[in-house]
Formats: C-alpha cells, sequence, structure tokens
C-alpha cells in the first residue's frame, strides 16, 4: 500500500501524528494489515461460530422492590440542592 494511501487512512480516522509518529505509523499500519491478511489464512473448518458459543439461559435476579430514599435524604449529600432538584454545573453550551 502507497505511504499516500496510508497517511489519507490516518486522514479520515482524525489521528493527528506527531513528528515521530509520521516516520513510525505507515510501518506500523502494514504490519497491521499484514497480520490481518495473516489470519485469512487459519484453518477454521472444526471452529463454530462464535454466536454459538452464547449460552442461552440468562439468570435474572427477582424484581423486589425496596424502600427508597426520601426526597431530603438523598440531597443531604448533594453539594448543591434547589427545590428539591439536584443543582449541577452546565454542560451544555
Amino acid at each position: 500500500m502507497e505511504e499516500k494511501i496510508v497517511f489519507s487512512i490516518a486522514n479520515l480516522a482524525r489521528l493527528k501524528l506527531s513528528e515521530e509518529e509520521v516516520e513510525t505509523f505507515p510501518k506500523q499500519f502494514m504490519d497491521i494489515v499484514s497480520f490481518i491478511e495473516n489470519l485469512g489464512e487459519v484453518n477454521t473448518d472444526n471452529v463454530p461460530p462464535f454466536y454459538e458459543l452464547i449460552v442461552e439461559e440468562t439468570s435474572y435476579r427477582e424484581d423486589t422492590p425496596i424502600s427508597l430514599l426520601k426526597n431530603e435524604e438523598a440531597l443531604l449529600n448533594a453539594p448543591k440542592g434547589e427545590g428539591g432538584f439536584f443543582v449541577v454545573p452546565r454542560v451544555v453550551g
């Protein structure tokens, strides 16, 4: 694979490479591609597909009601509360 194509892939993946990484990235990328290509040569004739390994039975716990904290109790450990609600810093601009 051409070095130009490798850098196009890095750009599409939104990778910001340092000068040192620019030197090593193409070789590392090609090593990964080569390794994946080698996986295609592995004989998997007698290996069941992964989805067959999923356990059919799941164990669920009983859904039992429990006593809940009162609003005032829940707010006791809050750094800030107002009108019965938690007050948190705004994260959306």
